[in-house]
């Protein structure tokens, strides 16, 4: 968790903070998309932890190459999307 002051440039600053993380934060990329829209409170941290645990295993070429590119292309994009349908319908968190 990273602390904001509630403006714009905090909130860039936290974003960069996260994103500079040797473990990205895909949790980051899921929040921005609408896939905890649906979650309580509670469930966020045992998602988190199962995405990342699920995206390492099923996964890690693509995790690789974004975190070495440090870009999210088209296609790693549309992927990333397809990971994150496919692990909130395992429910494994």
């Amino acid at each position: 968790m990273v602390r904001g002051d509630f403006r714009i440039d905090g909130g860039h600053r936290a974003a960069a903070h996260l994103l500079d993380l040797p473990t990205r934060p895909d949790a980051l990329f899921a929040a921005n998309n609408g896939y905890l829209d649906d979650l309580e409170v509670a469930q966020v941290l045992p998602f988190e932890k199962g995405l990342r645990d699920y995206l390492k295993t099923k996964h890690a070429d693509m995790i690789k190459r974004i975190e070495d590119n440090k870009d999210l292309s088209k296609d790693d994009d549309g992927a990333l999307h397809t990971a994150l349908k496919d692990f909130k319908k395992s429910g494994a968190y």
